[in-house]
């Protein structure tokens, strides 16, 4: 029995396929960045504002909006949630970009994953909101369903 093999030469484009897959890599923490801080501020409410303020970056870097309407008895804690809120887009490496979010408030993170009670993390009376807030996972969860249906760009092989 006799086989014969053929082997063909092929080519890839790597410059073309590392910019195609950087070009996509950004789209997709923009828009992970869009659907992350849209679930997550859903998920906390308005008193002071100082909270939602913390999200203002992040949403300012991907185009979302930030409602935030201060409670008429409430101080005005804007400026608070700004200073201690950091989030964006970054490029990691080439064909490697991701959203980032950050926060110093004591107590939107007590809130975040526990149930606060009076007298811890500044809390002086019962919250309006019951807590946990559970925004980064509400967050996490929208942005791993829009994830399952990306698609990376096709890589070029051609035979040479």
């Amino acid at each position: 029995m006799k086989f014969l093999n053929r082997l063909k030469r092929l080519k890839l484009n790597f410059l073309a396929a590392v910019g195609n897959l950087d070009a996509t890599s950004q789209k997709l923490a923009e828009e992970s960045g869009r659907i992350w801080v849209s679930a997550a501020i859903q998920k906390v409410p308005t008193w002071s504002g100082a909270s939602l303020a913390t999200f203002e970056q992040l949403a300012s870097a991907v185009g979302v909006n930030v409602p935030i309407s201060v409670s008429p008895t409430a101080p005005d804690r804007i400026g608070l949630g700004r200073l201690n809120g950091r989030g964006g887009i970054e490029r990691v490496a080439k064909g490697h970009w991701r959203f980032f979010y950050e926060n110093n408030l004591n107590y939107l993170s007590a809130n975040e994953t526990r149930q606060v009670g009076v007298g811890e993390y500044g809390v002086r009376w019962g919250l309006l909101e019951p807590t946990p807030y559970n925004f980064r996972e509400a967050g996490n969860e929208a942005v791993d369903r829009f994830l399952k249906k990306a698609e990376l760009p096709r890589i070029e092989i051609t035979e040479v």
